[in-house]
């Protein structure tokens, strides 16, 4: 299922991957390049189910308009990720 960091919501908490599943390790992987920090401090894999349940993302590089894009892309509900098409 990939680094624990950079998995998605479904994927961790499912163990569903959609193709939209991507697109949130892709926007992980950009916050982490962009800020150097995952999207959250955890110690243990409970603690990182809780936060991707109950905690809002917290998108924060220096770029308004990157962290809009990273928005998108991190969106809790599949559905409501871009697609890969619309990142394009």
């Amino acid at each position: 299922s990939g680094t624990p960091l950079h998995s998605s919501p479904e994927t961790l908490i499912e163990g569903i991957s959609y193709p939209a599943s991507d697109i949130w390790s892709l926007g992980s992987s950009l916050n982490w390049a962009a800020s150097g920090k995952y999207l959250y401090e955890v110690q243990t894999m409970n603690q990182l189910l809780d936060k991707l349940k109950y905690d809002p993302m917290p998108v924060k590089t220096p770029n308004r308009i990157f962290n809009r894009l990273l928005n998108l892309c991190l969106q809790k509900n599949p559905v409501m990720r871009l697609t890969d098409n619309e990142l394009i």
